[in-house]
């Protein structure tokens, strides 16, 4: 994918997966979840995303929804944003809790989400997808760093 470009890479020795932003301030990581794990089945999740201690920038995650007033009837709802400052001496445990996803395959690809990188030095070691116990009520999906 053109605007889905990255580069396996080492960071201090640690594996890595880097958005490769060529001439542009923003790039992305593309994802698809496996359809016998979460496809449109109306429940929340949580995507944990780990990056190497000296990333910087902005991320969030854009997600295929059930939101119909998202950008494309849903199928890039966007989570808010978190700033990392590249200043820790442990790998960054991002979460985005994800209220409504549908991950029916709609983005680019036929992917489910992406993160969505601004700055350049971003290294990603990381990503998990959780299926939470309980289906949150809030139609807003949140994001903190653990």
């Amino acid at each position: 994918m053109a605007d889905g470009a990255f580069r396996r890479t080492r960071t201090s020795g640690m594996s890595t997966v880097t958005p490769w932003f060529e001439s542009r301030t923003e790039s992305y990581l593309y994802f698809g979840i496996a359809d016998e794990f979460a496809h449109r089945t109306g429940g929340s999740y949580e995507v944990e995303v780990i990056l190497h201690p000296a990333s910087k920038g902005t991320l969030a995650l854009q997600y295929d929804s059930w939101d119909r007033p998202a950008p494309l009837r849903g199928a890039y709802k966007s989570t808010p944003s978190i700033t990392m400052d590249g200043n820790s001496d442990q790998p960054r445990r991002i979460l985005f809790t994800l209220p409504d996803p549908r991950f029916g395959n709609r983005q680019n690809g036929g992917t489910d989400f992406r993160i969505v990188f601004q700055g350049s030095s971003m290294a990603v070691i990381g990503v998990q997808v959780r299926r939470l116990p309980e289906k949150i009520l809030s139609r807003k999906a949140t994001v903190r760093s653990i």
